[in-house]
């Protein structure tokens, strides 16, 4: 990885950061302001999160990580970037399913402790992945 490469994942990192608790935040906004935890409406809540840290992460991951000012083909830059995204959580989420559902806890460890470190395992596959595809695939 050279200089600008290490930057522009410094960079990347924050943006993450930010845009997950961005997610977090919306996401338990709605739950407080409904008190609905569970059902289709949670899951619309999630999906709202989702495209509210999507966008905000998409516009300061092109202008600000990999600084590509150019707007004419924004429209095809963003559903690259959700594909791109797309394809990472759901990468992230049949691990998940995997490791918690079907291989279920092992080695004596506890459920809980077994199904974090599972989702623990999704943070750097989504960073690195998403980094490199948003690299490669979108802010070429």
């Amino acid at each position: 990885m050279n200089k600008l490469q290490f930057f522009q994942f410094a960079r990347y990192g924050v943006i993450a950061s930010i845009s997950t608790f961005l997610g977090w935040a919306v996401y338990n906004l709605l739950i407080y302001a409904t008190d609905i935890t569970q059902g289709l409406i949670a899951n619309l809540f999630t999906i709202t999160a989702f495209i509210t840290s999507r966008i905000f992460s998409f516009f300061w991951t092109k202008s600000w990580v990999f600084q590509h000012h150019k707007t004419d083909n924004i429209k095809i830059e963003m559903v690259k970037f959700l594909t791109v995204s797309g394809v990472l959580t759901v990468i992230n989420l049949l691990v998940f399913h995997l490791g918690v559902n079907v291989i279920g806890p092992s080695f004596g460890i506890n459920p809980i402790l077994w199904a974090n470190i599972f989702f623990l395992l999704s943070i750097p596959v989504s960073l690195f992945g998403n980094f490199f595809g948003y690299k490669m695939l979108v802010f070429r």
